[in-house]
């Protein structure tokens, strides 16, 4: 075409760059050993901090393959770690960052625009073979997954996905969340808006495209609590979202310079406690919740963390869930149901239900007793499960109070008082969350009841 290419490495180069990484804090993996022109990852870490302190952060160029300024910006934030800054030092110490900025070599290799949506052997390893289930026809789709795999292993609690431009000089509209071929925005919109803030701030305009989300097709195999927008088709960032709830996110880059104050200001944002999160780090453990409550996971350790968190999440469609309603300052109920109590209340109303009328429902008289009690002349809101089912393993549930500076009197589980061991509050810009701990799941319909005192000159959130 009479372009000159973008990339800032022919392949082999990039091979020796990586073979004279002397650092302490830099191990490179082969993927995929058995091919003459290998996948490699570059793992950036503290070795001496323990895993259990530590995110994982996954940074990919799906698309190199010959969109060079991803994979350009990839080794660019790598070269920026690996001069080991004092920042750095401080993301080596928290982070697990993974770095593949090739995942697809023979297509990087040959440098032809038209071989944009190939692999060796076979389609698009960015889009083509992508279920949520993972990858299809993996022999003929290796690049894609060696992806996969990767990511089943690590979990990344971030993934960014580089995307760009194939010739020097080319520009484009950048923008964060969204590609041609599918629309993968983080599931927090804060989270998109801070990095293009940052880009903005260096003089680089970064879009996010909003309008386009809203008339994209709808994959109907996507419907449900995962999803109230979804991608245009399967991709790396969906799969992990859908699979793991990461915050995926696709990053168009026509400039190395922005897409490079991006990735450093992704890093950062693992830094702070996230509203609404139970621990530091990134926004991914606040798992299914309606404002009022949220799931997450019970452990402090990142590692347990990423167990739980899966599992909870894919499991949010098997449970059933009630509220108490209206809500006044003072108390708070919530009810996790077993799967009898959700055949009784299914044909009803979902929305209008008294308590009174509901506890009839109750096989526990002391439970029905206290119920009707606590909150006499009261409604039931219900939030029923596609397939109901009890949940045995460890999770937190996060109930919001509308009051910052509510004062936590007592927090009962069916009635009884539990110790301050068993729950946690924090309070935030607008307004405060009580973390109840489930060491073992639950068994049977749980009622959580929440007593507190709201101070006077605190401001219901809107």
């Amino acid at each position: 075409m009479g372009y000159e290419l973008r990339r800032w490495f022919d392949i082999y180069e990039y091979y020796e760059l990586l073979e004279s990484l002397s650092s302490p804090y830099a191990t490179v993996s082969n993927l995929t050993p058995s091919k003459r022109l290998p996948i490699f990852s570059i793992h950036l870490t503290d070795h001496t901090v323990d895993d259990s302190k530590k995110q994982n952060v996954l940074i990919t160029a799906m698309h190199a393959g010959v969109e060079y300024s991803g994979s350009n910006t990839v080794i660019s934030l790598m070269k920026w770690l690996l001069e080991e800054s004092e920042e750095a030092k401080c993301h080596f110490r928290h982070f697990n960052i993974f770095l593949i900025p090739i995942p697809n070599p023979y297509i990087y290799e040959k440098g032809d625009i038209t071989l944009q949506h190939k692999s060796e052997l076979s389609n698009d390893p960015y889009f083509e073979p992508w279920t949520l289930n993972g990858v299809t026809h993996k022999e003929l789709n290796w690049e894609a997954a060696a992806i996969q795999e990767f990511i089943d292993r690590h979990v990344p609690d971030l993934l960014i996905d580089c995307h760009g431009v194939f010739f020097k000089g080319q520009n484009m509209i950048e923008n964060t969340g969204i590609s041609v071929n599918g629309l993968s925005r983080p599931h927090n919109m804060e989270f998109t808006r801070i990095l293009n803030e940052a880009a903005g701030k260096n003089g680089y305009h970064v879009d996010d495209l909003d309008l386009r989300q809203k008339i994209l097709s709808v994959d109907k195999s996507l419907a449900g609590r995962k999803y109230s927008t979804c991608a245009y088709g399967i991709n790396p960032c969906v799969y992990a979202y859908h699979n793991y709830h990461t915050l995926s996110s696709v990053m168009e880059i026509g400039n190395e310079k922005s897409g490079l104050i991006r990735l450093k200001k992704a890093l950062e944002l693992g830094l702070r406690h996230w509203d609404g999160e139970k621990n530091l780090g990134y926004p991914v453990n606040r798992l299914f919740g309606e404002g009022f409550y949220s799931f997450h996971p019970l452990s402090d350790s990142y590692t347990l963390m990423r167990e739980e968190r899966t599992d909870i999440w894919n499991e949010t469609d098997n449970i059933s869930m009630a509220t108490v309603h209206p809500q006044f300052p003072g108390n708070e109920g919530f009810l996790l149901l077993d799967d009898n109590l959700h055949e009784s209340v299914r044909y009803e109303i979902s929305y209008g239900l008294d308590v009174r009328t509901f506890s009839e429902y109750l096989k526990d008289p002391v439970l029905k007793e206290y119920m009707v009690r606590r909150f006499e002349n009261r409604y039931m809101s219900f939030n029923l499960a596609k397939n109901p089912k009890m949940y045995s393993k460890p999770f937190t549930i996060g109930i919001r109070i509308p009051f910052r500076n509510a004062c936590i009197l007592g927090v009962n589980i069916n009635g009884k008082s539990v110790g301050i061991d068993s729950y946690v509050h924090r309070q935030y810009d607008w307004f405060s969350i009580v973390f109840v701990n489930f060491r073992n799941g639950f068994s049977s319909t749980t009622l959580v009841d929440i007593q507190y005192m709201a101070k006077t000159d605190d401001k219901i959130s809107d």
